[in-house]
């Protein structure tokens, strides 16, 4: 598959995350099976199009850098980083070309951990319960 990179795979399901940027050069999270025959026709985006977001703004998912995934042994969740939403990075983008390359996967600047539903019934932020304010 052009320009994927993958991320996470599971050997009890054969569901396989990988990476891909959009047209925006944020990067999404896609699911496909491992022997799929068609894998550019018959992979899933989950973070395209959530279903629901437990401490976070849904519509924010879409807009944020995600990845270096790891499943859950049961094969239902998978947990993810994701970026910080309006973090520091953002404030800079225009001053600072490239800043918010700095919260991709990797480099983990401003992220936070996801537990997502493997059929993208939900996103949850895990934060750390003694932060009142994010890091940022």
């Amino acid at each position: 598959m052009d320009n994927a990179v993958f991320d996470a795979w599971n050997p009890d399901t054969n569901d396989v995350l990988f990476l891909r940027k959009d047209e925006k050069g944020i990067l999404q999270l896609f699911r496909v099976k491992e022997d799929s025959r068609d894998p550019e026709s018959e992979k899933v985006c989950t973070s395209c199009n959530p279903q629901r977001a437990v401490g976070f703004k849904l519509s924010m998912i879409p807009a944020i850098h995600k990845g270096a995934s790891d499943w859950h042994p049961s094969g239902e969740w998978f947990i993810t980083q994701g970026e910080i939403p309006d973090n520091i990075s953002w404030k800079q983008e225009k001053r600072m070309p490239g800043a918010r390359l700095f919260a991709e996967p990797g480099a983990g600047w401003w992220n936070n951990l996801f537990l997502v539903r493997k059929e993208e019934e939900g996103w949850t932020t895990l934060q750390p319960l003694h932060r009142k304010k994010p890091f940022y």
